[in-house]
């Protein structure tokens, strides 16, 4: 059962109820801090990310045809198949990854796509786990 800090201030001292209020509200700041760097990323935007690092340019690319929508980076087309929801799947991870400020728009109509800094960074982090879940 978690323990409900709030029921436990009248018991202490006065002096005491800042200290602890204090590393309560420090250990939750944490928390929160850790998930603004650790976002949740789905498996294909994971793949994206890592797929445009490698990229000699950085660059991921999402074309609309007559014959369907692609979304390419380091000379792969990243969308295996046509079907509703396939796509879906592949641009909601491309929107994933702008969301999180991983990629920025340098096309302007939703087009063209480059890594950040930021994006890298997190990128070596993801490929980074996937060596040592091999080992």
């Amino acid at each position: 059962m978690p323990i409900n800090y709030s029921d436990l201030v009248p018991l202490l001292e006065e002096k005491h109820q800042e200290t602890i209020l204090q590393q309560v509200n420090q250990e939750l700041t944490q928390k929160a801090m850790f998930s603004v760097i650790e976002p949740s990323l789905n498996d294909e935007a994971k793949e994206l990310l890592i797929e445009a690092a490698k990229d000699k340019t950085g660059y991921i690319m999402k074309i609309r045809t007559t014959g369907g929508t692609a979304i390419q980076t380091n000379g792969k087309n990243l969308i295996p198949d046509q079907t509703p929801r396939i796509v879906a799947k592949w641009e909601h991870a491309l929107n994933e990854l702008y969301e999180a400020e991983f990629i920025e728009d340098r096309g302007h109509e939703g087009e063209s796509f480059k890594v950040t800094h930021k994006g890298y960074n997190y990128a070596e982090k993801l490929q980074d786990k996937q060596l040592a879940n091999k080992e």
